[in-house]
């Protein structure tokens, strides 16, 4: 899955404008570039949460 989101939560570390990028338990974050037709638009915040670098909690706010 890929979204563009205004606000990201990672570990209590906040990004601004982001894509994130969930591939199986793996997450990656990256400052917005440009966004491809199955990128999903979040307005709100999205919360993650990863533990040993495998996702463990991912919530839309």
């Amino acid at each position: 899955m890929r979204y563009l989101c205004r606000r990201v939560i990672l570990n209590n570390e906040e990004y601004g404008l982001s894509i994130v990028e969930i591939d199986g338990e793996s997450v990656t974050i990256k400052p917005f570039d440009r966004e491809i037709h199955s990128t999903s638009y979040v307005e709100g915040v999205i919360v993650i949460k990863t533990e040993n670098g495998r996702l463990t909690s991912f919530v839309i706010n």
